[in-house]
């Protein structure tokens, strides 16, 4: 991974997102992108700097809001931490999808970070299509930050929820290698809501599928059961908040959408941790992300 790019406008609901943005930045060695479409930081050069010296130079003195959404990064990391990180910031006061998609795909960012909330009515249907349009055209996966997933400190753990059907290979062995630079356990999670006559064959298969791909056995296959999928995934994101839930969206047609329950973009608005988002046919995914020594 080299590139992140983290969309902000500095609001207090949106401090989580950066937080993990600098965590995986730490962790990976990518360099950062903050897009500002507040524009309230003023005069920052275009070349690569640290985020200390970002903060240093370009925040401590600014803005009260954008003091504040810097110095609650102290909480988690120590100064010799945000010399690690390097940044590029870009300011973008009109936060449109289109020119964002187009931003990300011609940096050739490998993750774009984000921060949702539930709105009320209309102004909640027009966010949550504005989030779909970008995990729909994006290049690369999405890492929503509901309101509700507090940063707590390091990730412990990636989380693949499946439902047991053999697709989504590249996105297992992404996960998978990311897990590893992230020194964090690597875990799928299946929630039983009936289980059929070819449910073990099924999670037979499935678990044979993954031990190929990863060559290796030694992973967790975690079985929860729910009333729904829904209520299941919730509950698991809000008993682990230092995890972050993995997600496959399939592409569907028009009447799909009408007709079937999308969780993965329910789960991005309602999640108690971050949810990573990869789409089918994304072409990020490439066995070519490497552990950063």
């Amino acid at each position: 991974m080299k590139k992140i790019l983290a969309l902000t406008d500095f609001a207090e609901y949106t401090h989580s997102a950066m937080h993990y943005a600098v965590q995986l930045a730490l962790k990976t060695g990518a360099v950062l992108t903050i897009l500002d479409s507040s524009s309230k930081v003023a005069n920052v050069p275009t070349q690569n700097l640290s985020l200390f010296d970002f903060i240093e130079k370009y925040v401590r003195h600014g803005d009260g809001e954008v003091r504040m959404y810097f110095s609650s990064l102290r909480d988690f990391f120590q100064e010799h931490d945000f010399q690690k990180v390097n940044i590029c910031y870009q300011s973008y006061p009109d936060f449109d999808i289109d020119n964002v998609v187009d931003f990300a795909n011609n940096e050739g960012s490998d993750l774009v970070i984000l921060s949702s909330k539930e709105k009320s009515g209309i102004r909640n249907i027009w966010f949550r299509s504005k989030v779909d349009a970008l995990i729909a055209k994006a290049n690369c996966p999405i890492l929503v930050v509901p309101k509700k997933a507090n940063y707590l400190g390091e990730i412990k753990e990636l989380v693949l929820a499946t439902d047991l059907e053999k697709e989504g290979i590249k996105a297992i062995e992404w996960i998978h290698d990311l897990s590893q630079s992230l020194e964090a356990n690597y875990r799928f999670l299946h929630i039983v809501a009936d289980k059929t006559r070819s449910y073990k064959s099924r999670k037979m298969d499935f678990q044979l599928l993954v031990g190929e791909l990863v060559g290796s056995e030694e992973f967790d296959f975690v079985e929860m059961e729910a009333d729904s999928v829904l209520s299941g995934l919730k509950k698991y994101t809000k008993s682990h908040k230092n995890s972050i839930l993995t997600m496959f969206k399939r592409d569907k047609s028009t009447l799909d959408k009408w007709l079937t329950v999308d969780f993965t973009e329910k789960m991005a608005f309602v999640g108690h941790s971050p949810i990573l988002i990869f789409r089918e046919n994304m072409p990020i995914l490439r066995r070519q992300y490497r552990m950063v020594l």
